[in-house]
């Protein structure tokens, strides 16, 4: 019987963040051994469920080993590091011989001591299998991509949606790769092609999200083609391929895989710089939202305090200034603070305290010393939905003061829905301003109830000028470090034979 292998490790590190990535992170965030997802699954989980249930429709065997995922931060401690990959290259050792493997992972994962986490791992699993297994890679767009996984892999396919949308689509357009593999009907090629620029892509917004349509009809027009993937890079990732490519998998054609990903790569160069979100300082996001007119709230999204990029998420510039300017009618949901969630919950509901919010941690400016604080709402366990799935929040409460509501977590976690408003006795629908701690996948949910989002750049940790990102491994004169206008697009290529 066919037998097909799939674990998922998952960790995307912001370099040059402070707050290096533990066990304990892995283990608060997703951490399963058992293949079970249960009956609300993280989203680190999805794409295994997705590929378990084609496999399994097939007849073929699957087996699942270590899935796990941390909120990013800084680099991964090099004991957590080697101890899951470990686990993981164990029990496939265990379960050979397999007929292909696939992997979850997120592509900007780095260790104290390795900066291509994923490409290692994708090496020593090619070195168990040998070299007519099928692996097969799922990957977020922001990623380092790699020689070592190019080499190393059959297909890599990247989501293509930011906010991370479509995880499952592209679970299944790889197991379609891995089918042919397997049926000896595809022989996939790869060719991938550097854009030499660092940005960011969001792909609800144009012109990115005209670019992915042309991208996806190209896919479904033209028979060769099995899968076309941007790699946005990860910009906060101090690594020799940070950067934006293209990777186009044909069957058995490389010439037209070279030639479209070489097409594609000019075309999203030429969009350099205008791809790149619009933002305000505190003073001026907050100016702009007082002046809107219209119904529905004005959603600020703290951009430099963004836990899915490896800020803390316990800064207060943004909030200060809100308090500074006596507004109300505003809400702000998670900022993390495990301290007051403790003094909160000792306290009770609808008790009052006085408190020191926020500003714990490096680059989150100064706590906020907030008296008579009014505790309206505890949850032990607040969760919220993305995209089909589930995300962790920790314990949580909603503290009330001066006519702002503050949702105040204990598991670093972005905003990824209005859930983390509703759930916590907020109605988002009746406040002026609402304040997200969050750079895009926020959208998903909050486009449906704002007409007016506002990108707020602060002090933080994420920073938006790429060209003053301290980077020292960067071997590539890529935009904006080097502005050139006519340099020369560079090639990689890699076949894969059956």
């Amino acid at each position: 019987m066919t037998k097909i292998f799939g674990a998922g490790f998952l960790c995307e590190v912001n370099t040059f963040s402070p707050f290096p990535v533990t066990e304990t992170n892995f283990r608060e965030c997703y951490y399963n051994e058992s293949g079970n997802h249960g009956a609300q699954p993280h989203y680190y989980a999805q794409p295994l469920i997705t590929m378990k249930q084609l496999i399994e429709a097939e007849q073929w065997q699957y087996v699942e080993s270590l899935c796990t995922g941390a909120q990013p931060g800084g680099k991964i401690e090099e004991r957590v590091y080697l101890k899951f990959r470990d686990k993981i290259l164990s029990d496939l050792k265990l379960q050979m011989p397999v007929n292909a493997v696939f992997l979850y992972l997120h592509g900007a994962m780095v260790s104290e001591k390795c900066d291509d986490c994923e490409g290692d791992i994708i090496k020593r699993v090619r070195d168990i299998v040998g070299p007519k297994v099928f692996i097969g890679v799922e990957f977020d767009p922001h990623t380092h991509l790699t020689e070592k996984m190019i080499e190393n892999a059959n297909a890599l396919v990247f989501i293509k949606e930011y906010p991370h949308t479509d995880y499952n689509e592209r679970a299944k357009d790889l197991f379609r790769i891995m089918k042919g593999y397997l049926k000896k009907t595809l022989s996939p090629v790869t060719a991938v092609v550097d854009c030499l620029m660092i940005g960011m892509y969001a792909t609800t917004l144009e012109p990115m999200k005209s670019f992915n349509t042309k991208i996806k009809h190209i896919e479904q027009a033209t028979p060769d083609v099995l899968s076309i993937s941007v790699i946005h890079g990860f910009p906060w990732g101090d690594v020799a391929d940070v950067g934006t490519k293209i990777l186009v998998i044909t069957n058995n054609n490389y010439e037209l895989a070279k030639s479209l990903a070489s097409s594609l790569a000019t075309e999203l160069r030429s969009l350099k710089g205008k791809t790149m979100p619009k933002a305000y300082t505190s003073k001026k996001a907050l100016q702009k939202a007082r002046a809107d007119t219209g119904e529905k709230p004005v959603v600020l999204a703290d951009f430099s305090d963004n836990t899915g990029l490896g800020a803390r998420g316990d800064s207060t510039f943004l909030l200060r200034e809100v308090l500074n300017q006596r507004l109300t009618s505003v809400a702000l949901s998670p900022l993390y603070d495990p301290d007051v969630i403790k003094q909160a919950t000792e306290a009770g509901v609808d008790s009052t305290i006085d408190i020191k919010l926020g500003g714990k941690s490096k680059y989150s400016g100064t706590p906020l010393n907030l008296k008579n604080v009014v505790i309206s709402k505890i949850v032990p366990k607040l969760t919220a939905t993305f995209a089909g799935s589930t995300v962790n929040y920790g314990q949580a409460v909603t503290l009330h003061y001066q006519g702002i509501d503050i949702v105040v977590n204990n598991n670093r976690c972005q905003t990824f829905s209005t859930e983390c408003f509703s759930k916590m006795g907020i109605d988002p629908h009746k406040r002026k301003i609402l304040i997200v701690k969050s750079s895009e996948h926020f959208r998903h949910s909050f486009e449906k109830i704002s007409n007016t989002i506002l990108i707020v750049t602060t002090p933080g940790t994420i920073s938006l000028d790429f060209s003053q990102i301290p980077y020292t491994k960067l071997t590539r004169r890529v935009y904006p470090i080097y502005q050139e206008k006519n340099t020369e697009l560079e090639h990689s290529q890699h076949r894969m034979q059956v």
